[in-house]
């Protein structure tokens, strides 16, 4: 048999079953917002400096910050702190550089900052290690931690879903769902690094991104010969010189590529010019 609760459909035997039968707790405010992530909190920030509006949040983890909770720990932004974060509080330590990294225990501190001052305004409810089944479309949510905590939201209030871009780590994704791995190899995620108790004739990383490039240069700074390591890339990859990633430096970059677009006669040669220009 199957039970009706507001605008999720449960069939005995779920885990929410037991859920169902519990009256779910009433709420009430102008939006709920799913996922605490970087565009979750950014939103909430702008509606309270820009609207009166009263917001319920929701997150399945047991703290703000998204991706970044999952993150390996030597991980720093891949753009400059300037340009990340929140509108109302500044994630860069110095105003203007433009060089600034942040880490990840400076991105996940700076959120779980912003995060108080939600609280602080009172009118924001946050709801940690909670989710929706439909945050598109429900609002209803309930307890990983209880199942018998279920939470019904008014219908006024709209639904914001900020976990449609959800990021997957490599932490969370089973490299050997991927691909074969021969056996007496280990394979562990970047998160792994740190956390090693024992040293290996060789490391093999795979992927040609950000991530890679991490993996590997944490090995070297720790001490790890080049000739061990070993570097699969299934693409090159197209960087961009961190020098130029600046408000004046991108308008520049911008300029010059569509300079070289009207003047290539061909993609490869569009290609070429771009690679001169950095």
């Amino acid at each position: 048999s199957h039970l009706q609760l507001g605008s999720v459909r449960l069939k005995r035997g779920d885990p929410l079953s037991i859920a169902a039968m519990t009256a779910p707790v009433q709420l009430d405010a102008d939006y709920i917002v799913y996922g605490a992530g970087a565009m979750g909190m950014a939103f909430v920030d702008v509606m309270l400096s820009e609207s009166n509006a009263t917001i319920i949040l929701v997150d399945k983890q047991g703290q703000p910050g998204g991706h970044w909770i999952n993150a390996y720990s030597f991980v720093r932004l891949h753009q400059p702190s300037s340009f990340y974060g929140v509108n109302s509080k500044a994630l860069e330590r110095n105003r203007g550089d433009y060089l600034s990294l942040a880490s990840r225990s400076d991105i996940l501190a700076y959120y779980e900052d912003i995060m108080r001052g939600f609280l602080k305004s009172n009118r924001v409810q946050y709801f940690p290690m909670c989710t929706c089944d439909d945050p598109a479309g429900s609002r209803v949510f309930h307890s990983l931690v209880d199942n018998q905590v279920v939470y019904q939201v008014a219908d006024r209030a709209k639904i914001v879903n900020a976990t449609y871009l959800t990021a997957v780590v490599p932490s969370q994704s089973c490299a050997r769902e991927r691909y074969e791995v021969a056996d007496r190899i280990e394979i562990v995620p970047p998160n792994g690094l740190p956390h090693m108790q024992q040293c290996y004739d060789s490391y093999v990383i795979v992927g040609a991104g950000k991530t890679a490039m991490d993996a590997i240069l944490w090995l070297l700074d720790h001490s790890v010969q080049p000739s061990r390591i070993f570097w699969i890339m299934p693409r090159d990859s197209w960087l961009v010189m961190r020098e130029g990633i600046t408000p004046n430096g991108l308008v520049n970059l911008a300029h010059e590529g569509l300079m070289a677009a009207k003047t290539a006669g061909s993609v490869e040669e569009l290609f070429l010019e771009w690679e001169k220009s950095g």
